[in-house]
């Protein structure tokens, strides 16, 4: 089925445990950071994952040319409300960025660099 939809084979391996498994990049790490910010700021905080307010807010984004899919938004929004990642504010520009030690794309902010505020 997948093949028919495709035209090419599915991924081997697991399915990403989190939204950090999609965070590849800065590129990445700033646009699903931008998604989160523009869904917080249009729909208010995430208590459910409303299927209306996450195609609004993956419309809005697409046109300001924010690269996220809705696989990659909704694990993003899932994880934010279940505790599982940071969402701190940046100290340098302001802006809030996904923030985890452990990974290399996510341990500062994508935009500019600096460290979250503590």
């Amino acid at each position: 089925m997948w093949r028919e939809i495709h035209g090419k084979s599915s991924s081997n391996g697991k399915l990403p445990e989190s939204v950090l498994s999609f965070i590849t990049s800065r590129q990445a790490a700033a646009d699903i950071a931008a998604f989160m910010s523009v869904y917080l700021h249009q729909c208010g905080p995430v208590k459910t994952i409303d299927p209306k307010k996450l195609t609004y807010a993956l419309e809005l984004c697409a046109r300001m040319n924010i690269e996220v899919n809705i696989n990659i938004a909704y694990y993003g929004l899932r994880d934010l409300r279940a505790g599982l990642i940071s969402f701190p504010k940046c100290s340098g520009c302001g802006a809030k960025f996904i923030y985890d030690t452990e990974k290399k794309h996510t341990n500062r902010c994508p935009f500019c660099n600096q460290s979250p505020t503590k």
